[in-house]
């Protein structure tokens, strides 16, 4: 059975259900994987958090990376643009990092003016 993955939380009562099936300990954990819909790895990841936290709730988000460009850095590129909007990525970059000592990547740079709904003008070479 093919399992796709999925970015949502599984709901107490099944995560219930899956303890209680594997306390029983009548099916495998694989039988009880595939029962239940889930992947194997996930009932053992199930178990050990109940062994280290004492409780099978669903853990908070862990948060992710922090942005690079905040609101002022966003402001300041927004005013780059305006001042001269034939400037290159590249360009961009480094006139950002001059102003704001922020050292990001050009794809950063890009999110970013995707962020303000801008875009910059396109060089011929």
């Amino acid at each position: 059975m093919f399992i796709l993955p999925t970015m949502k939380t599984y709901s107490f009562d099944l995560r219930q259900r899956l303890v209680n099936a594997v306390d029983d300990g009548i099916d495998t954990y694989s039988e009880i994987a595939e029962k239940f819909g889930v992947h194997e790895s996930y009932i053992y990841k199930l178990l050990r958090q109940r062994r280290n936290l004492g409780h099978i709730a669903p853990l908070p988000h862990g948060g992710g990376a922090q942005l690079k460009l905040d609101d002022k850095a966003l402001n300041t590129l927004t005013e780059l643009v305006k001042q001269e909007p034939d400037m290159t990525l590249d360009e961009l970059r480094l006139q950002l990092r001059k102003k704001t000592k922020i050292n990001v990547s050009v794809s950063t740079i890009w999110y970013g003016l995707e962020k303000r709904d801008l875009s910059v003008k396109k060089r011929r070479g």
